[in-house]
């Protein structure tokens, strides 16, 4: 059994004695999560990481690396990460803005999105996706959980098991599965095609994302018991298309979950393009 990794919060506030108020905010296991303010950089979120094993270190020094790359309002800001050590084990710590807002999870449980919202979110992550595609990057988690919706704006986050299209991949050739978020990952994620692993990836999720904001139910973990039966259902099932609103943008959303990568469309500019033609009939 893996040990929890649960250092006391006065040896957080030793290793780091410029933050004050350090308040732990997120779960145990192998990653802690604690905000804090920065007499710099004002509030701010500490992630403290225990890698697993060399592969889990390499994914996340390369989303340290990929964060560092992308700027813009859709990503929170990197003030800095390394290592440190704690309780004679080797930790890797991140330091990045704190984002004041709800999980679009959360969002949509308290079913308090109007249409006219859902279109803003989807359009502001296709603007973050256009700038992960443009970086050469897959994001290869886009869920409601990684998605921070503020008063101001909308941001994409945890970028740990990214993909850099020019480096070569850390999951094994002959694993069955490879890195992915059950109900949310693409076809070809989930029988780790990895040489089809493209944009249009992040697109099935994105389609995912918004039939979920509308309807209140992922399409391919509703009526489902176990992981396994979700991944079946993501392979077989086709959902059906979304009557309630308008046709353009049913259809949009109705590309993005094609199984076939190539039938979708191209590009997140591609959606966005799309998407922006048809937001005046959306919202008179």
């Amino acid at each position: 059994m893996i040990k929890e990794f649960k250092p006391d919060i006065s040896q957080i506030k030793v290793l780091f004695p410029e933050l004050v108020d350090l308040q732990e905010i997120g779960p145990g296991g192998q990653k802690l999560v604690y905000s804090a303010k920065h007499p710099e950089h004002g509030l701010i979120v500490l992630k403290l990481i225990k890698p697993g094993s060399p592969t889990t270190r390499q994914r996340t020094l390369r989303e340290l690396y990929i964060a560092s790359e992308l700027k813009g309002a859709c990503f929170a800001k990197l003030h800095g990460f390394g290592d440190i050590n704690i309780e004679n084990e080797e930790v890797i710590f991140i330091m990045e803005e704190y984002i004041d807002g709800n999980t679009l999870r959360a969002l949509i449980q308290a079913k308090s999105l109007s249409l006219k919202e859902i279109i803003l979110i989807g359009k502001e992550l296709l603007h973050a996706l256009d700038v992960v595609d443009q970086k050469g990057l897959v994001h290869r988690d886009v869920k409601p959980e990684n998605i921070i919706v503020s008063k101001s704006r909308i941001v994409l986050l945890d970028f740990g098991i990214a993909r850099h299209l020019n480096l070569s991949s850390l999951t094994d050739d002959m694993a069955m599965f490879g890195p992915m978020t059950p109900g949310y990952a693409a076809p070809e994620q989930i029988k780790n095609e990895k040489r089809r692993i493209c944009s249009r990836t992040d697109l099935f999720s994105w389609g995912v994302v918004m039939y979920e904001c509308i309807t209140g139910k992922n399409p391919f973990i509703d009526g489902c018991a176990t992981p396994q039966e979700i991944l079946i259902k993501t392979i077989k099932y086709n959902p059906p298309t979304i009557l309630e609103i308008n046709y353009k943008f049913s259809k949009v959303i109705d590309k993005c979950l094609k199984k076939v990568i190539h039938r979708r469309p191209i590009s997140a500019k591609m959606v966005l393009e799309n998407l922006e033609g048809c937001e005046k009939d959306l919202c008179p």
